[in-house]
């Protein structure tokens, strides 16, 4: 599954210079954890809009730091579905915009099952919690065609690519 999204992802990585230099967990506020703390957060988010609504229930998520300023939010569902947002970290803003300008945090791209979506005018918040060593995030999606994705998940650990499973 890694592997699919990972030739995505090099390709928008490649093709996008962000301006920081620092892509350490210090940056954030928040520091890196093992892999087993992926299981510990907790929330939904809703599909509506593309038919009957459809609520998934966080499984596990994480956010793990790729290269060039790029990080990967990936979420896994009760259900076994995922969704997967692509950003890159411009400025010291907890938000990120599908129509950001060149200075401005980005959401590149999003997935769902592997599938990337076309985006409007979306949007995902990924908020440090310094004293949990988590982050908050709100997700608001909109795509043309799979409908609206909203929800908050709580407990997102930042965990090193190498140590995913």
């Amino acid at each position: 599954m890694r592997a699919g999204f990972l030739a995505i992802t090099l390709c928008v990585v490649f093709a996008v210079a962000c301006s920081d230099d620092d892509h350490e967990g210090s940056y954030w506020g928040v520091d890196h954890v093992g892999a087993d703390a992926i299981v510990h957060a907790e929330g939904t988010i809703d599909q509506q809009n593309a038919g009957p609504k459809v609520t998934y229930v966080v499984e596990s998520a994480y956010l793990t730091t790729l290269e060039n300023g790029t990080h990967l939010l990936h979420y896994r569902f009760t259900s076994q579905d995922s969704l997967e947002l692509l950003i890159g970290k411009r400025s010291a803003d907890y938000n990120y915009h599908s129509d950001a300008t060149s200075d401005q945090n980005v959401l590149l791209s999003v997935t769902f099952n592997n599938s990337p979506l076309e985006l409007e005018g979306s949007a995902v918040s990924i908020q440090p919690r310094s004293d949990e060593n988590r982050f908050h995030t709100v997700v608001n999606v909109h795509t043309l065609d799979k409908g609206d994705f909203n929800g908050t998940v709580n407990s997102v650990p930042l965990v090193d690519w190498n140590d995913l499973p």
